[in-house]
């Protein structure tokens, strides 16, 4: 893996520990729009092989070009090392940085892929190459797939084969790089994994948030209704406690109906406008 890049004759640090996140992110974002055209580039070489014109040249061409974009997606994956390292004590500040490198993340999986099936590709013509060049030398007789590597690489020094050496040289090359992409791109789908679960939690906690609103509205329904059947419970009270008191007002004006009754009966007897039998 890459350590530094040269600048003037001085090996400086690729990354920068004063660089703040957005910054990293948009530095990553210009690296892989540049990267998706060097892999253009790879990709006609693998057109122009077709032609069968110059071949070597164009190999040599494209394997300087494998070399150039293998170190670019190293020091990209040492920025998204450090664009995980960024630690964000706000919660909407974490969610954007998970929502920066999901996407950027994404954009580089796609392009890792792409540069890992064109290497794979480069490498397979080569072992056609070696197959149909062992074949002219040993009439068809002896399958190159059933030879171990040290049995190849024996066969092509033997018979003094340039191009037998530099097929099995290259695809020594291609492969040697495929194992260095499949052990980095552990590292990116290591991060797409922690992702995926920050987004998961990040989910289950709005559905448990939404329940918990869901269950405030409910308890705020069942308080209502409470309320309602309370206030009703005091205006049924009311009026009875109202027909009460209408009772205990009258009550006085009663009794005094009665004793005026009381007073004038007997005024009348006194008066003898009443005769009482003996």
């Amino acid at each position: 893996m890459s350590k530094g890049q040269k600048k003037n004759g001085k090996t400086e640090p690729l990354l920068n520990p004063n660089m703040t996140f957005q910054e990293l992110a948009d530095k990553v974002t210009f690296q892989l729009e540049a990267l998706n055209k060097d892999l253009d580039l790879v990709q006609q070489y693998k057109n122009d092989l077709a032609k069968k014109v110059n071949e070597r040249q164009i190999k040599n061409k494209a394997k300087d070009e494998i070399v150039k974009i293998n170190t670019k997606i190293n020091e990209l994956c040492d920025q998204f090392k450090q664009l995980k390292s960024y630690n964000f004590t706000r919660k909407t500040e974490k969610e954007y940085r998970d929502k920066i490198m999901k996407r950027l993340r994404g954009y580089f999986s796609r392009q890792h892929d792409r540069f890992v099936q064109l290497v794979g590709a480069f490498q397979m013509t080569e072992k056609v190459h070696l197959e149909e060049r062992r074949s002219i030398f040993s009439n068809g007789s002896t399958n190159l797939s059933a030879l171990s590597e040290i049995s190849v690489h024996k066969m092509a020094e033997s018979i003094g084969d340039a191009e037998m050496i530099e097929s099995i040289e290259d695809i020594d090359f291609y492969q040697v790089i495929l194992e260095e992409r499949e052990s980095q791109i552990n590292l990116i789908r290591g991060i797409a994994y922690e992702l995926n679960a920050a987004a998961s939690d990040q989910a289950r906690l709005l559905n448990e948030r939404q329940q918990d609103l869901e269950n405030l509205v409910n308890d705020a329904s069942v308080a209502e209704q409470m309320v309602e059947e309370g206030n009703e419970e005091l205006d049924r009270g009311a009026q009875r406690m109202g027909h009460t008191s209408r009772c205990q007002n009258s009550l006085p004006l009663c009794l005094l109906v009665l004793v005026l009754l009381g007073v004038t009966f007997v005024a009348l007897i006194f008066f003898k406008v009443i005769k009482i039998n003996a």
